[in-house]
């Protein structure tokens, strides 16, 4: 007996050795350079130095009370309370914040902005790294300083209905899904944007009462991430949030209670996609914060979706899964602190169903054989080709914020790679099968169906189709298949090299333009941003005006069938499949007079974009199936993102060579197979028509000889020069549209007549800005009548100029904001611009240059434009220090004269009364 215990005190002991022995390594969650503390009141704060870009810094309030803080009758307080903070606070009056704002060119919903939601509402702003002791300032008063006017309540109450009239389908939509997801909780009833008639009444006093009994310091987190000095960060914060009272509420919610049952959900009039789109899901359990078992799990869950997205890459050209994505995390749809994991799917001819069966059977395929080292290696072996070499303060704002709001890790970028790999060496294929085992018993499962409205269909989905999907699937007889990187490259034969004749430096944009042997001219300009990513465009004239009337329909299908046909021995399928594992993007477009392509990817994948260019360029690929599906991709696409007052002025205003109508119908997009072909060669069959830009290059060996090796080799033609004839000028007057909606639409045209050069876009974007900026104070902020006032402008040598307004209202307020609208045009005409203004707009367009080189694919599209219509050269920055007041006021009193005016309206009855604008 004796001897018996002993023995099994010794395997006992063994055992527990062993687990200590096995037991995962956990590296510190935050980076090691992060700073952070707690107050004496409880609030916590996070400061990350970073130094990329250099002189710039985000700062970020996150406040524990969202709208499930708010009682019954206080339903769209929390997001009414958000408003005004931009209003007024202690230290800063509407002109002071005004002032402050301005001076760093911030532009709303880009550089300042804040969001409610259902557990918190996150302040946030981005400034110069000078300003930030004035931004620290602005969040404390945010935390415990809101000044409530009464004016001006009255006015912002307005500014959220009107929100929310904007917002009306998608706030339907949430809350049909969210009483599928949580069909125990009221959370479809939370919402921020709350109760109209009580965002219209609650009184003041209430609002403050909310402020005061739901902004406590232990809810609070401060985080700074940007090119600061910590420690005198911390200083400022330690004596201006010290203030903040601590109170007694909890610092986060009560989890929900847990769904039983597989559920089916399904909505025909999504907006928010064009094609339609299935998906099945799990909502999981709020994880402990920091733990290592949890980060296990994680990653876990993030290796089985990754294998089996893989999987639903390799299914063959009648599957009716057109594309597909995944999501393992927080923060996506769910409303709590929960992890979601889920899959969607994009649908193919209204195969709802069957897609839904195909993404079911994947799941079954795996349960039942499992995977492959090799295939675990290869996606872990992706995850780092993929993984960025660097992180500016936006990317580690969101970082700390994930932190914060959910525990997941804050680590630098080695460190991160460090403990990924101490993750997978825990991992084995047998992990993973077990647990989508786990996974597919669990109780709360959610399958989705979603349709666009463009899409009509009349199959049936009742609340037991999910589970009619699981029962059929789980008797069929599977086969096992293996997704495992092809190892074929993508040129089997590798094309005999051109030659680079010459090369010089361009002295504007500071890059290294190659003349090639075929002709061909390459500008590549080095790395200058916060990015690790090469970005690309080739772009010529011609677009849908090189077509002619015949080709259109073909036209619109062209760039949804240019890559889905193949290219060279890889069929449509098999080169989607190829490509899953890169970084990289590519993507041809046909515009009104231009066309071209456009993609970026990482300095690992740069050969292999090279090579996929190369096929473009010579081994395009028919395909008859994608051809009659691309036409029918490419309908519900238009059908889903056209503005029709938008269209339907332009196609008054052309007339009828303009080749976008107000409405889309399927039959504008049938074109015969021969066309696809057709208009493929017309846009794409000559590489010298175009101007190659790379930004994010560095003129290294590797790369002059790939530049030799795929560009300089492509066949080209003798240049027939394309110049379209400009549109013909009609006068389009009103559009009066109605729909069956509690909102109004309005759409300002101005059609100007002018060359499209680099100069014409510099003074167009600086209009626009101007408008918009004159606009948002009338609208919005001086008399509430608008949730937003949005401009921008088109310039290509088809159309000239057209400077656009857009905004909506309520349907009792057309006459007056269409009176506000123009006495603001006729204003700018009249009167010359203060010289603060010019500052103003001059600070946020040179912000937005900088900005512009930190998106890779925009910085390089900028740059080709300006190539193409200038035939020279033109850098980031245009010189806005001539714009002059007087300057300005004279391209305005010639552009936005009564004569170039056209106005779309959406349930708005009457006509504009543009006599204010008429005279030179």
């Amino acid at each position: 007996m004796k001897n018996t215990v002993s023995l099994c005190l010794l395997l006992l002991l063994n055992a527990l050795a062993s687990a200590a022995g096995n037991k995962i390594e956990q590296l510190p969650v935050l980076a090691a350079d992060i700073r952070h503390g707690q107050l004496a009141n409880g609030l916590n704060y996070y400061i990350k130095p970073n130094a990329l870009p250099a002189g710039k810094v985000e700062l970020r309030l996150i406040v524990n009370a969202g709208s499930m803080s708010e009682a019954k009758e206080e339903r769209g307080v929390a997001h009414l309370l958000e408003h005004m903070a931009f209003r007024r606070t202690k230290h800063f009056s509407p002109q002071q914040l005004k002032a402050f704002l301005e001076s760093q060119g911030m532009r709303i919903g880009s550089d300042f902005n804040a969001f409610t939601s259902n557990e918190r509402t996150i302040y946030q702003i981005s400034v110069a790294s000078d300003a930030a002791p004035q931004a620290l300032q602005l969040l404390a008063d945010w935390a415990a300083g809101i000044e409530l006017d009464a004016a001006e309540l009255e006015l912002e109450r307005e500014v959220v209905l009107d929100e929310g009239r904007q917002s009306q389908w998608s706030t339907d939509f949430y809350q049909s899904l969210l009483k599928a997801m949580y069909p125990k909780e009221d959370y479809h009833k939370q919402l921020a944007m709350g109760d109209a008639d009580i965002v219209k009444n609650i009184p003041l006093a209430k609002i403050k009462a909310f402020y005061q009994r739901e902004y406590q310091a232990q809810r609070m987190t401060v985080l700074v991430a940007g090119d600061v000095k910590p420690q005198a960060v911390e200083e400022n914060i330690k004596v201006l949030f010290a203030g903040v009272v601590k109170g007694d509420l909890p610092n986060g919610y009560p989890l929900p209670a847990e769904s039983a049952g597989l559920r089916f959900f399904s909505h025909r009039d999504v907006w928010s996609v064009s094609h339609p789109v299935v998906g099945w899901g799990w909502i999981l359990p709020a994880e402990l914060n920091g733990d290592v078992d949890t980060e296990l799990a994680q990653f876990k869950r993030s290796l089985l979706g990754d294998l089996l997205y893989q999987r639903l890459l390799i299914q063959t050209g009648n599957s009716p899964i057109l594309e597909a994505s995944w999501i393992n995390g927080h923060g996506a749809s769910l409303p709590t602190r929960q992890t979601e994991f889920s899959f969607s799917v994009t649908v193919k001819d209204k195969q709802m169903k069957e897609a839904l069966q195909a993404l079911y059977r994947e799941f079954e395929r795996a349960k039942r054989f499992g995977f492959t080292q090799q295939e675990l290696d290869n996606t872990f072996a992706k995850w780092q080709k993929l993984r960025p070499t660097q992180l500016n303060h936006l990317d580690w704002a969101s970082r700390l914020q994930m932190h914060v709001q959910y525990g997941e890790s804050a680590r630098d970028l080695a460190g991160s790679l460090q403990q990924q790999k101490i993750l997978f060496a825990a991992i084995k294929p047998e992990d993973l099968q077990a647990e989508l085992k786990r996974l597919l018993l669990l109780p709360d499962q959610l399958a989705t169906v979603l349709l666009p409205p463009a899409v009509t269909s009349f199959s049936l989905f009742m609340d037991n189709t999910a589970q009619k999907i699981v029962d059929a699937v789980q008797a069929e007889p599977l086969q096992n298949i293996v997704a495992l990187k092809a190892d074929k490259p993508l040129l089997s034969k590798p094309p005999q090299p051109g030659k680079i004749m010459a090369e010089q430096i361009d002295a504007v944009t500071g890059g290294t333009l190659f003349t090639l042997s075929n002709g061909i001219e390459v500008l590549t300009i080095p790395p200058k941003n916060t990015t690790d990513r090469i970005g690309f465009s080739a772009r010529s004239i011609g677009g849908m005006a090189a077509l002619g009337k015949k080709l259109h329909p073909a036209g619109l299908s062209l760039t949804d069938y240019f890559l889905d046909a193949g290219l060279g021995e890889w069929s449509g399928v098999e080169l989607k499949r190829q490509l899953a594992a890169s970084s990289l993007q590519l993507q041809p477009f046909i515009g009104p007079n231009q066309h071209g392509l456009k993609g970026e990817t990482s300095a690992q994948d740069l050969e292999q974009f090279l090579q996929l260019q190369y096929l473009i360029w010579t081994a395009p690929r028919d395909d008859a199936a994608v051809y009659k599906q691309s036409m029918a991709l490419a309908f519900q696409q238009a059908k889903a993102s056209a503005s029709s007052l938008y269209m339907g002025l332009n196609e008054k205003h052309y007339g009828e060579n303009w080749p976008y109508p107000d409405f889309w119908h399927e039959y504008q997009f049938e074109a015969a197979f021969a066309d696809f072909a057709e208009a493929r060669n017309i846009l794409f069959a000559n590489p010298l028509a175009f101007r190659f830009v790379f930004t994010g290059l560095n003129k290294q060996a590797q790369t002059r000889q790939w530049i030799e090796k795929y560009l300089a080799s492509l066949p080209t033609q003798a240049l027939s020069s394309f110049k379209p004839e400009a549109l013909a000028h009609g006068r389009s007057n009103e559009l009066h549209q109605t729909m069956q909606e509690q909102r109004a639409v309005r759409v300002w045209h101005a059609y100007i007549p002018v060359p499209a050069t680099s100069a014409s876009a510099d003074m167009a974007d600086f209009l626009s800005q101007l408008l918009q900026q004159r606009l948002w104070q009338a609208l919005r902020e001086n008399t509430g009548e608008t949730h937003g006032v949005y401009s921008n402008y088109e310039l290509n040598a088809w159309q000239g100029l057209l400077i656009k307004l857009n905004y909506q209202t309520d349907i009792k307020q057309c006459d007056q904001a269409a009176k506000i609208t123009v006495d603001e045009i006729a204003r700018l005409r009249k009167e010359t611009p203060s010289v603060d203004e010019i500052k103003n707009i001059r600070n946020i367009l040179i912000k937005s240059q900088k900005e512009r080189v930190d998106s890779p694919i925009q910085y390089a599209e900028f740059i080709s434009w300006n190539w193409l219509v200038d035939a020279s050269l033109v850098g980031n920055a245009a010189d806005y220090s001539q714009y002059t007041p007087e300057l300005v006021h004279k391209y305005a009193r010639s552009w936005l004269s009564e004569g170039y005016w056209a106005v779309g309206n959406i349930n708005c009855q009457n006509t504009a009364d543009l006599a204010a604008l008429r005279g030179d």
